[in-house]
């Protein structure tokens, strides 16, 4: 049966750890510098893995707390696709062009020209669209 490879990294848990760890190898190295390097290696490792946790956790609080959403991948392909930004979203929230006119005092031809991309929409419209479909008015700027 196979043995499976551990990283140093993996057993880190702390900068206290991290810190042993790097005395320990100090110790090791006598005239062989090599132990210091791969632990310092280990604990870079370690120290970008631990940014990655931290940056998840924060995501992760956004979510909970309502703040951030999660988009289906089908929405992001369509928008990857380069498809009118404000329909995708507008289909997604499920809401038909006349209730979105009504919602941000707008007219549903204004709508259905932004759509077909005839017209761009003002900031002020862009944003009263944006506020009715809960989303950012920068997201409907395409990339």
């Amino acid at each position: 049966m196979p043995v499976k490879a551990h990283k140093a990294s993996d057993y880190l848990r702390s900068s206290e750890d991290a810190a042993a760890y790097l005395n320990a190898a100090l110790e090791e190295t006598r005239d062989d510098p090599r132990p210091l390097v791969k632990a310092l290696r280990n604990v870079a490792e370690f120290e970008e893995d631990l940014a990655d946790n931290q940056a998840a956790l924060a995501v992760q609080a956004r979510i909970d707390e309502g703040v951030e959403e999660l988009v289906p991948e089908m929405v992001v392909n369509r928008l990857a696709d380069g498809e009118a930004s404000l329909r995708v979203w507008r289909e997604y929230r499920g809401v038909s062009q006349a209730a979105l006119a009504r919602a941000a005092s707008t007219s549903r031809a204004r709508i259905v020209d932004i759509e077909a991309r005839r017209r761009t929409g003002s900031v002020r419209t862009l944003r009263r669209l944006a506020d009715a479909l809960g989303i950012e008015a920068d997201d409907f700027v395409s990339g």
